[in-house]
Formats: structure tokens, sequence, C-alpha cells
């Protein structure tokens, strides 16, 4: 098992995501069990958790509705089956744009999903992307297609991504974090929103008293990078006639390692037809149809309110431990029993 794999199995942090702000939000469906798509860890935390919350139901060594992918072969069934009671549902190996293209038939029966959890560890968009559309974004298009596809009406989106700064080298030119060109767009799609959206814009003004977009990149970069990948994930939601109804994040602030990792932690409800089909304002777009979206403005009201928060190993992570920890070793250590008869027959 792999560093990263270890950490999510022990972690007061992570788990402190999963309980504030992953099962908040599903709460929010109003219904048990659920059906979930997860980026799976071979520690299977997440679904753990949830099936000793009631959201997901265990049946004959299966967690029923559960769907796990990993890119990482290493990380097949037999891991899984170790670290958890029984098996997913169905459990595939890829990425999930690459399923979708290629029909997996397994995979697409299973749409849609009432709560859908792509928890990258790395950068959505990371500089090896420049200047193509990275497999991360193309995994969130056709998930929310097949949503559509599959008639779904209300659903739960988590998305986590790294956003830190940390320096890299690439090629002769050191680079930091994000693609250039992926927060260039997402300047741009702030500021599209703050012409052309009357309510986004003042709420945009009276958590920023006016500043520039440009200038909250640099001096206020977690807050414009977590309204950013709001704005790009709510017109790709608008595109598939969905709207956000509510969303917040948590920052999870590894700091006690260096290079420090920020990640930030997305939680979205999203509902079918909050969305307005605009007309053609000028010519050049006469003939064409764009979806004004609503609901990103959501994530500057808790900007605002102080409903977006953060967790920092240095600061946080003693006391979570303290709280958590008897809690977290009870999921690492419900796993599957092999029974052994304490006499053979002769």
């Amino acid at each position: 098992m792999g560093n990263v794999d270890a950490l999510m199995a022990t972690d007061p942090l992570k788990q402190h995501i999963r309980q504030t702000l992953w099962e908040a939000f599903i709460k929010k469906l109003r219904r048990k069990p659920i059906t979930y798509l997860t980026f799976y860890a071979p520690t299977i935390m997440d679904v753990k958790h949830l099936a000793r919350s009631g959201y997901i139901k265990f049946e004959d060594s299966v967690y029923k509705g559960v769907v796990g992918i990993t890119k990482d072969e290493k990380h097949g069934y037999p891991l899984a089956i170790s670290e958890g009671k029984g098996r997913l549902e169905l459990f595939k190996i890829g990425e999930a744009h690459a399923l979708i293209d290629a029909k997996e038939k397994d995979f697409l029966d299973k749409f849609p999903f009432d709560v859908i959890n792509l928890d990258y560890c790395n950068y959505i968009f990371g500089q090896n992307n420049n200047p193509f559309v990275s497999n991360n974004l193309k995994d969130i298009s056709l998930i929310i297609n097949q949503q559509r596809r599959t008639q779904c009406d209300e659903f739960i989106l988590f998305l986590t991504t790294r956003t830190d700064r940390t320096k890299a080298q690439v090629g002769s030119r050191e680079k930091i974090g994000f693609a250039d060109n992926f927060l260039g767009d997402l300047k741009d799609r702030i500021n599209l929103n703050i012409q052309n959206n009357s309510t986004f814009r003042s709420k945009y003004h009276k958590l920023f008293a006016g500043e520039s977009v440009a200038n909250i990149a640099s001096s206020k970069y977690n807050e414009f990078v977590n309204i950013g990948i709001v704005k790009l994930l709510s017109m790709e939601l608008a595109s598939q006639d969905y709207g956000i109804v509510d969303c917040t994040a948590t920052w999870l602030i590894r700091d006690e390692v260096k290079p420090q990792r920020d990640l930030l932690h997305m939680a979205l409800h999203v509902k079918d037809g909050n969305v307005t089909k605009v007309g053609a304002r000028e010519l050049s777009s006469f003939g064409r149809y764009y979806y004004l979206e609503r609901g990103a403005e959501k994530i500057l009201e808790r900007l605002q309110d102080g409903g977006v928060t953060s967790v920092t190993e240095k600061k946080d992570k003693k006391k979570l431990e303290e709280l958590l920890g008897h809690y977290i070793k009870e999921l690492r250590e419900d796993t599957f029993e092999i029974r052994v008869p304490e006499s053979l027959p002769e």
C-alpha cells in the first residue's frame, strides 16, 4: 500500500472532512441507501464510514450500489477486500472518461449515481496538460453527461484538487501548480459572471469591495481558485441543464511536510433545471444559445458567511486525533475476517 493510501486510513483531517463536509451534503438528498461513485483508494475509508452511517447498504459481503474506479492496477480486488468487509458492487481499472468513451456496459449501466466523489490526489489541470484539456476535466464532463443521459434530477458532487503553488521544473522554465492557461481561463470565467450576472456581481463586490479578479488571483489566491473552479463546474453543469443549489468547501493543508500541499475539497448539491437559456445579444451570436447558469454565487455566500473552512496539520491534527482517533481505528479494523474452526474434523 502506498504512502497516500496509508495516510487515508489514519488521517484525522481527512476523516473530519468525510464527516463534516461529505456526510453533511449527502444528508441533503434525504434518502438511504445511496448509490455512490468513488475514485477508490484501497483503504475504502469513505465507503466504510458511509456504510456505518447507513448511507451505503452492506449485504452478502457487498457494498451495494458502490462503484470504484482506480488507475492503479495494484489496487485490485484482493487488496480492497482485505481492507474492507467485502467487495464493491463494481470495480473498474482505468479513467472514467476512457471507460465512458469505450462504452463499458457494466459501468454505464450503473448510472445515475446519487453521490459522485471525484477525489483527485493532484491538480485537476496541471502544467503537463497545457494546452490540452486535462483527462480530469474530461472525467467531470462525461460523468455529468451520463447523469443527464440517465435522467438524474438531483445528485451530490464532490471534487478534490491540489491547489498549492509548489515550484516544479518544466523544461527550461520553472512552473508552479496549475497550468497558466487554466488559471487564465478561471479569470475569464469569473469576469464573465461579473459582467453578465447581476446576482453574482453584487455578491462578488460585497466580498471583495470591488477588487479586480486579476488582483484577487494574486492577493487572495485560495479564494480565487475556489470561486473559479465552482464557476467552471457550474458552466459544465448548465450545459446539461443542471444548476447548483448549494455548495461549500474545506481546505486540507498539509503543512507538516515540505513542500506544503493544499487540497481543496468542494461539495456541490446539484438539481435539474436550475438554468436559463439565453438567446443572441449581438449579430456574432445570432442562431446560438447560451446557458446562463445559476448557483456559482453560492460559493461567494459561503466565503462571506464563513462557511468555507480549513483544517491544518500543525493547528488541528492533534485535536482531531483525540476526537476521532478511536473511531478511525474502528473503521480501519472493520475488515473481512477469515474464520478458522477451533478443531478440524477427523
